[in-house]
């Protein structure tokens, strides 16, 4: 890009009354400083007008029970994984790599321009197309190249572009594959209480007068064995029912109580019942609708915890009614407790922030102060929106943004902001957020603001959180001993300094490569807005001048006075050239206000400089002690025979070490690993695995041959190899 001639102090102060004008109330109709030049972007964004030929995040491929595990990728990775297992390392692998590079290209040109589909069939229409594009069908190495390529391609799902549904898409898909392995394990509970229960009942038939006649006993064998059998005198060698052999009748028809509120509860569907998801419905658009759900179905949920209770305690046969029965007749709504909560779905509320009503309002605090399993996302499409309808703007924000801030101080949240730019570097986070067993709150800017000019969302999202107008933020309440410790906001770019600052290479007038550093601010984000053009303007190169000093300097300075320094930004327009857009001072007070709010978000974090990859991203678990004999933990993915845990993606829901707290355990970090896989039984194993939210639990195979159920208990750990 090309830089300016000098400044020219003489004609500065020729257009000085306007300049001042301008900075006093912005730029007034038919004056010098209506816009000079047209499409215009922040200088740092020179370098991405094209998005569809540079490899990003995007498009991100949602998975769909995927062999590695997890619940989304992106295309570059894939296409990275399918080029590692085919194209042979140098020169050999060359035609295989391009031939790859150029299918991801083209299927990212398509995702953008609003093409939507599923990878693997993409991939087919793209290669066929490419294959015929190049007229080389005939070419039999290149369509072997071809093949070859969509051969090793072993992942598949929708392809999602950066868009205004895209949050939506995202965090709904997270939330359905928690929903699924806890609906699983809901169900497997149930369905395990109502056989034993029913078993006990079966029992005691079978040992009453009815059960042993001979009817009976011809029908509990089959008919197969009717010539083999005398079930007269079969009959009569069992004998007559003792009275003591018999259920008491006050147990029976409590029994019969518990097995019929069990197998007729709508939280989730019975296996051969033709539903997976009970008859209630989990997703809303609106969280007072979703309170009122839970509240309708309160009555419902206390009598299936009841019914759980009496199946628990007979199973075991421990039930006592003179003490029980007062304990039961007692338990109402007011005892449901979070773990409680957690023998049921969770909920999932989606609403976008503009406008939220004051009921609306009401509702979502109330449910980020309980501790009600409710996902909330609450997506911001507009950030600038209130910024730009203000005669004197003060500072971007949202509800969403407002109400993130707010919760970061409730005990039971957990609170996640971020962009949309961020969704797959934080996809980890995201899903821990879906896992976490109370109230979480996702406030996600999409980046489809509709006044951004050419700047695709993406860049829009990308610029929020540069600029520390929508920075990024997680408040978990499992991690740390205290507020400070819970808020990470590592994932936000030098999230040490108040802006980010970025190397700025151009020409100047003598085509002399010049180097510069230039911060990103909250002023170059309202750039992005075409909004906001009357609080921005260009200053025709004549009246450049040596009092014209970076916006950054301003801000550093106390009230521009503005009869004296010239606040500006370097922009470029869309032949790469060099200008500045000056400001006025209505924007300056705006960009104070945004970095108050960074440095207050900053101060509730203990350690604003720890690496956010580290911290966030992809948390790494320690070396334990040297007295920490753990057992060997097999890498994700693979195959062994040993039991093992992924530790590092555990969230810390205690549903192992419930079931066994020796052959369970958590290490430093509170993650869960394998600490003795003797210390149980296999079945501990598989039913640990099917408790497991996050489905990161793998049971290997069974250590003891002789163990009871072992074929049907294979079957179940199929799912978790």
């Amino acid at each position: 890009m090309y830089g300016t001639p000098r400044p020219s102090v003489s004609a500065v102060k020729a257009d000085r009354l306007e300049t001042d004008t301008f900075r006093l109330m912005g730029r007034v109709s038919g004056g010098r400083y209506e816009q000079a030049f047209g499409d215009v972007r922040p200088a740092v964004l020179a370098h991405y007008r094209d998005l569809e030929h540079l490899r990003y995040d995007y498009p991100l491929i949602l998975l769909e029970n995927d062999r590695d595990g997890g619940f989304v990728t992106s295309l570059s990775e894939t296409v990275d994984r399918v080029l590692t297992a085919v194209a042979p390392k140098g020169i050999g692998g060359e035609r295989l790599r391009k031939m790859g590079l150029n299918i991801e290209a083209e299927i990212r040109s398509s995702t953008a321009r609003g093409t939507s589909g599923r990878l693997k069939q993409l991939w087919k229409e793209v290669s066929e197309r490419l294959l015929a594009g190049a007229g080389k069908t005939g070419d039999d190495a290149l369509v072997e190249i071809t093949a070859s390529l969509g051969d090793a391609l072993r992942t598949d799902g929708l392809l999602l572009d950066c868009d205004a549904e895209t949050p939506l898409h995202f965090f709904r898909h997270a939330w359905e594959a928690i929903q699924r392995n806890r609906e699983r394990r809901i169900r497997t509970d149930i369905e395990n209480r109502i056989l034993k229960l029913n078993d006990i009942l079966k029992a005691d038939y079978m040992r009453s007068e009815q059960g042993r006649s001979p009817g009976v006993l011809k029908l509990s064998l089959g008919d197969i064995h009717g010539d083999v059998f005398d079930f007269e005198r079969l009959s009569t060698i069992l004998g007559k029912a003792r009275p003591g052999d018999a259920l008491p009748e006050a147990r029976r028809r409590r029994i019969e109580s518990a097995l019929a509120v069990l197998e007729s509860q709508r939280f989730v569907g019975l296996t051969g019942t033709g539903t997976h998801g009970g008859s209630y419905g989990y997703f809303f658009e609106s969280g007072a609708e979703a309170l009122r759900a839970i509240r309708d179905r309160l009555d419902e949920m206390v009598s299936l915890l009841k019914a759980i209770a009496i199946a628990d305690l007979e199973i075991a046969n421990r039930y006592d009614a003179s003490l029980h029965d007062a304990v039961l007749d007692r338990f109402d709504a007011r005892f449901v407790s979070p773990d409680d909560f957690s023998l049921f779905p969770t909920y999932f509320v989606h609403l976008r922030d503009h406008p939220i009503v004051a009921e609306e309002q009401a509702s979502l605090i109330e449910i980020l102060s309980s501790d009600m399993p409710v996902k909330v996302l609450l997506q911001s499409d507009d950030i600038l929106g209130e910024l730009a309808a203000s005669a004197t703007p003060s500072v971007a924000g949202t509800p969403g943004s407002r109400l993130a801030r707010m919760a970061i101080g409730l005990d039971a949240a957990y609170v996640m902001q971020l962009a949309a730019s961020h969704l797959y570097q934080l996809r980890e986070a995201a899903l821990n957020g879906m896992a976490y067993a109370g109230p979480t709150l996702f406030s996600v800017f999409s980046g489809a603001t509709g006044h951004a000019g050419g700047l695709p969302p993406y860049l829009v999202a990308a610029a929020a959180v540069e600029s520390r107008a929508f920075p990024t933020f997680v408040r978990d309440p499992g991690t740390g001993t205290d507020g400070a410790s819970r808020v990470r906001i590592d994932a936000n770019p030098q999230a040490e300094s108040d802006w980010v600052v970025h190397r700025l290479d151009y020409e100047d007038e003598n085509l002399n490569r010049t180097p510069d550093e230039v911060a990103f601010t909250f002023v170059d984000f309202a750039l992005c807005d075409d909004r906001l053009s009357g609080h921005l303007d260009s200053v025709p190169r004549t009246c450049w001048s040596d009092d014209m000093l970076p916006v950054t300097e301003a801000l550093e300075s106390g009230d521009c006075d503005p009869f004296n320094a010239i606040p500006f930004v370097p922009v470029v327009d869309e032949n790469d050239v060099l200008h500045r857009t000056i400001v006025d001072n209505a924007l300056i007070h705006a960009a104070r206000r945004c970095r108050a709010a960074w440095r207050g978000l900053r101060a509730l974090s203990d350690e604003p400089g720890r690496d956010a990859a580290a911290a966030i991203e992809e948390p790494v678990t320690s070396a334990p002690p040297e007295s920490d004999q753990r057992a060997p933990q097999p890498e994700a993915g693979g195959t062994s025979d040993s039991p093992y845990i992924e530790t590092p993606r555990c969230t810390s829901c205690n549903e192992c070490t419930k079931i066994n707290s020796r052959m369970f355990a958590y290490d430093e970090n509170k993650q869960a690993y394998i600490a003795d896989p003797d210390a149980g039984t296999f079945r501990q194993l598989v039913e640990a695995a099917e408790h497991c939210q996050v489905a990161i639990i793998h049971p290997g195979l069974p250590r003891n041959p002789n163990e009871a159920d072992l074929d049907a208990l294979l079957e179940r750990a199929q799912s978790f190899t």
